[in-house]
């Protein structure tokens, strides 16, 4: 239904929502391989696979890596990353696109911040936005704790202190375009035939604008604090949207604690300079 949609759509309609999200340049650049591929299905996955390697290459050769065990870490990180069942299952879907793009956009934000420029780094992340506004949350986690990391080592220098403020409002764009096209989402119709506007998750007209606002926040919330989702379920609106995206409850609380302890002792490893290991938190 959605490679028939994307096929038949004009180009204004890139920025229907599907269940509530937009994302321009990934529905643009499916609508461009429906017209090409058709019904030749394995062209997508090619597409796909060639995403996914890419990202792959750029993370291989241009993160900035500090040591030879950083390498390994790496190393076996993106085999398993290569290898993992989501990876094969999403390069077989063709509308994922989208997910693959916003990596590859992130690791072009890295690359360039990390060389100073800023500028282009800011039009990846806005790129990678418009790629996939949820994943770009993600994205963007990895993209200012690895420049963080990066800034550390020159400790508190005057041109550290610089890139620290540019990486932050690099960060604040990339989240504001983000909560900008979720909004929009809620007012457009699904992209999806098969739903119907009546099921979209976007609001009826006589919705106030403080319940809109609420909604709006309340999947903030999730995006950011996912990994306290328990403490989420005081408020029982938070937790039924938290349950959409992460369904066992014990298993996020197991993870909640590991990923806690794991990062109190990263900090104690890394020692004064390790502020930017929390940015992982989200993630």
């Amino acid at each position: 239904t959605q490679l028939l949609d994307a096929a038949d759509t004009p180009l204004w309609g890139i920025f229907q929502s599907h269940y509530g999200y937009v994302a321009p340049l990934s529905r643009l650049f499916f609508g461009i391989e429906a017209k090409i591929f058709g019904d030749w299905y394995s062209g997508y996955v090619v597409v796909n696979a060639m995403l996914v390697l890419a990202f792959i290459w750029l993370a291989w050769w241009k993160l900035p890596i500090r040591s030879q065990p950083s390498t390994w870490f790496l190393t076996a990180g993106l085999v398993t990353f290569l290898f993992s069942a989501g990876v094969l299952f999403a390069t077989n879907f063709a509308a994922m696109n989208g997910y693959f793009l916003c990596w590859v956009f992130a690791m072009v934000a890295i690359i360039s911040a990390n060389s100073k420029r800023w500028f282009i780094a800011t039009i990846a992340l806005v790129l990678s936005a418009l790629s996939n506004n949820l994943m770009n949350v993600t994205t963007t986690f990895v993209v200012i704790a690895t420049l963080f990391a990066v800034v550390s080592r020159d400790e508190n220098t005057q041109s550290a202190r610089r890139d620290r403020i540019k990486i932050a409002l690099l960060a604040t764009i990339s989240f504001l375009m983000s909560g900008t096209l979720l909004f929009i989402g809620r007012f457009f119709p699904a992209a999806d035939t098969s739903i119907g506007t009546g099921q979209s998750v976007a609001l009826p007209d006589s919705t106030q604008i403080f319940d809109q606002m609420n909604q709006f926040f309340s999947l903030f919330t999730v995006w950011l604090g996912s990994p306290f989702v328990p403490l989420v379920a005081i408020n029982q609106s938070l937790y039924q949207r938290s349950v959409i995206f992460l369904m066992d409850y014990h298993l996020v609380l197991i993870i909640s604690l590991v990923t806690l302890v794991g990062l109190f002792y990263l900090c104690v490893r890394v020692g004064r300079n390790s502020s930017f290991l929390w940015l992982l938190v989200p993630l």
